[in-house]
């Protein structure tokens, strides 16, 4: 099982570090599995 917390803390810190250098549509799809994450932590008790 993967904690989405952890996925969300993954996905901020590779936007924080590498961010400024990424085309857009990385940044956009790393966003997006960010909000997958997000969405998972809230429709589940347990960690997904």
């Amino acid at each position: 099982m993967t904690d989405t917390r952890q996925g969300t803390i993954v996905v901020d810190e590779f936007l924080e570090k590498h961010g400024a250098v990424l085309p857009a549509h990385i940044i956009d799809f790393a966003l997006d599995v960010r909000s997958i994450f997000v969405e998972m932590e809230e429709r589940s008790t347990v960690g997904v």
